[in-house]
């Protein structure tokens, strides 16, 4: 791979981790108004999120009064994670002979 493409590649990532982000901050506004679950898009947002939901909740059981934390700590590990792998992509990138 040429480092053009690992700098592009470095920048997908960086994106879809942040529209998945804002895909979970969705999900979780809209359990605040209960919306019908049987819609077609809360059925889509619900395929897309749940399985990383039900992992934060599994693990980090944070709960403060009524209120689940759990995914605000993996909003934070998807940024995390996305940062890291986006930052190793790019340093692999610079180390890389210019082609």
């Amino acid at each position: 791979m040429s480092s053009s493409t690992l700098m592009q590649l470095s920048a997908f990532i960086q994106y879809a981790v942040q529209i998945y982000i804002w895909i979970i901050i969705v999900r979780v506004l809209l359990t605040w108004v209960n919306p019908n679950p049987n819609t077609t898009f809360m059925v889509i947002l619900g395929k897309i999120t749940d399985p990383a939901l039900n992992f934060a909740q599994r693990h980090f059981p944070l709960r403060l009064g009524g209120l689940d934390l759990s995914p605000i700590v993996l909003i934070i590990l998807l940024s995390l994670g996305g940062s890291v792998i986006s930052k190793g992509i790019l340093l692999k990138a610079q180390n890389m002979p210019m082609s």
